[in-house]
């Protein structure tokens, strides 16, 4: 063996170290980061509230427009169901609530009428929702009704029904 021939070996030993020392390091940086973004997903998870109530609620806002308003006929005349809405709205603490005021519904020939009935299934025993077609005749002072307009009625007392829903409580 020359002195040529144990320079090319320690030259190799050398590539082969520093080549192997690079892949240890490279291996060792993957495997830390992958227990540090480990570790960030887990932080960042949100935690689950205690069981009971919460110490504060986030703001809820009741919708600008509505559509359709539920409440008890109070009285039934000619073209007209007088009704107390419950109208929903929010206090000064965010909490909501609701409001009852009496609304009157314009009955006009494009007026359609419903029940809804719960009906038990004879086969299964699970509970259907069923509409049944009703005319203006079948309401009556009582009844718990929806009734819906195609404008905005959020604040208007009197307004045209497009459909009144009698509700089965």
């Amino acid at each position: 063996m020359t002195d040529s021939d144990i320079k090319e070996i320690f030259a190799q030993f050398k590539r082969r170290f520093t080549l192997t020392i690079i892949i240890g390091i490279t291996i060792f940086l993957v495997i830390l980061g992958s227990i540090f973004i480990y570790y960030q997903g887990e932080q960042s998870k949100p935690s689950l509230p205690e069981a009971g109530v919460p110490s504060s609620f986030p703001n809820v806002a009741t919708p600008g427009v509505l559509y359709n308003l539920a409440g008890k006929v109070e009285k039934l005349e000619e073209g007209i169901i007088v009704f107390e809405a419950i109208v929903p709205q929010i206090d000064e603490k965010n909490q909501l609530l609701s409001k009852k005021e009496t609304r009157k519904a314009i009955i006009t020939s494009n007026t359609s009428f419903s029940r809804l009935v719960i009906a038990t299934q004879q086969e299964t025993g699970l509970k259907k929702s069923e509409e049944n077609q009703i005319d203006f005749e079948d309401l009556k002072v009582g009844d718990y009704i929806e009734v819906s307009a195609n404008q905005n009625i959020s604040k208007l007392t009197e307004f045209e029904a497009i459909k009144v829903r009698v509700l089965p409580f």
